[in-house]
């Protein structure tokens, strides 16, 4: 019997999510190989050499230097930063090879549209090419079972829907106000990093299939908290320096050193300990700095109204301001409603039945209740199968399109 040929796949950026995505890849041998590593921070390559018993030949600084090294590849996850996405994405498309590529699929409406038609040009190479964008949400069963809920037929049509995200002050300080987020213009708009997913599956769930779809967008944000206006008498520029640390909710000590969350990408140098590097971000890197007094000028707060032609409305709010990490989900019906909230979903008709789901134990479990992993899974099954993806490139333009002109619309200027 002959055996089946293994896709030879190449990690593209070496991040946290690209370490996610490893660990599953690596757990189907059979399947897949890991043809190459690229990033250029050489850093962040010995520690995949380090923790994923990597081989220093597979490690390449640059995606030119791999395709001109002679290794070939099948496909590739790109999981770099965002306002890269567009470039490298159509580069690994120009070369052949098949794309799961991280969220945000783009930057800007051009960029989305050069991708897409790179995308077709690809396709017209070749009939076995996939493309998928890495929206978890689509591939969470707690939200997939709102889906289904929300089928029900004697709930009847969808009039209204109010989600909220909850970003998480932890959260909302390590990637958005110290990290490699604060500024919109080396990364991308906070709403549509943070809730490009989340209108996506909101938009499948109201059966949104094109921006056209929707009649009008209005929006507006603020950055009210985390700024020098809101800092505190007393407070130092750096938290471990600071008289406020110990009981400031927003302290830098206190949440990589004394909690030690959010340290995955503090990388130690040769003959450093994972403390000694935390001590050393605190003492001079970007991630010890005071929250009032960063450079940071992305948003803490943002809602977008999607007025649709079909007479829908669907309210969608940014949260980071409260110390809430989660999401919550009204639907109105026409015989009923909706409310998804904290890992419970209740469902309620007008004739006074009623019935809660609690799906707590299951959202409280890592990679994203195993979302992380499905989409992966879902790339090598389309792959194989030859059989689309649940979110191909196309099919999250309408989201992104929307996210982008949201956070355009009434965007606050510094």
């Amino acid at each position: 019997m002959m055996a089946r040929r293994k896709f030879r796949i190449a990690m593209v950026g070496f991040g946290n999510r690209a370490r996610k995505y490893l660990r599953h890849l690596v757990s189907m041998p059979d399947i897949v190989e890991l043809v190459a590593v690229i990033d250029p921070d050489t850093l962040r390559l010995n520690e995949g050499i380090a923790d994923f018993g990597l081989s220093p030949g597979l490690c390449f600084r640059s995606l030119d230097g791999f395709f001109t090294s002679g290794a070939s590849a099948d496909a590739a996850i790109v999981a770099t930063p965002d306002a890269s996405h567009c470039m490298i994405g159509i580069h690994v498309l120009e070369h052949g090879l098949s794309l799961l590529l991280e969220k945000p699929m783009a930057v800007t409406e051009n960029e989305c549209m050069e991708l897409v038609a790179a995308v077709t040009a690809a396709e017209s190479r070749s009939s076995s090419l996939s493309t998928g964008l890495c929206y978890v949400l689509r591939y969470h069963p707690y939200y997939n079972r709102i889906k289904e809920l929300s089928a029900h037929p004697e709930l009847g049509r969808i009039t209204a829907v109010h989600h909220r995200i909850y970003i998480g002050i932890d959260r909302m300080t390590h990637t958005f106000v110290r990290g490699l987020w604060s500024r919109s213009e080396g990364s991308s708009p906070i709403f549509l990093s943070k809730c490009c997913h989340d209108v996506d599956w909101l938009f499948s769930l109201v059966g949104c299939r094109s921006i056209d779809d929707v009649a009008q967008i209005v929006s507006s944000g603020s950055l009210m908290r985390y700024c020098l206006s809101s800092a505190p008498d007393r407070s130092a520029s750096r938290c471990i320096e600071c008289p406020l640390s110990s009981s400031c909710r927003y302290s830098a000590t206190d949440l990589y050193l004394r909690r030690g969350e959010w340290t995955d990408n503090f990388i130690p140098d040769a003959g450093e300990s994972r403390n000694d590097v935390i001590k050393r971000e605190l003492a001079t890197g970007r991630f010890g700095r005071c929250v009032f007094r960063c450079d940071n000028n992305v948003e803490d707060f943002r809602c977008a109204v999607f007025r649709f032609k079909s007479g829908l409305s669907m309210e969608v709010t940014m949260d980071g301001l409260t110390d809430r990490d989660d999401r919550e989900t009204v639907i109105e019906f026409e015989h009923g409603c909706i409310k998804a909230s904290e890992g419970h979903i209740e469902t309620a008709f007008d004739d006074g039945r009623a019935f809660c789901e609690d799906w707590t134990d299951l959202c409280s479990a890592p990679y994203h209740s195993g979302s992380d992993f499905a989409v992966v899974d879902d790339f090598v099954g389309s792959l194989l199968t030859g059989t689309p993806m649940r979110c191909t490139l196309r099919d999250a333009l309408p989201a992104t399109i929307a996210c982008l002109r949201a956070a355009e619309n009434g965007r606050i200027k510094y």
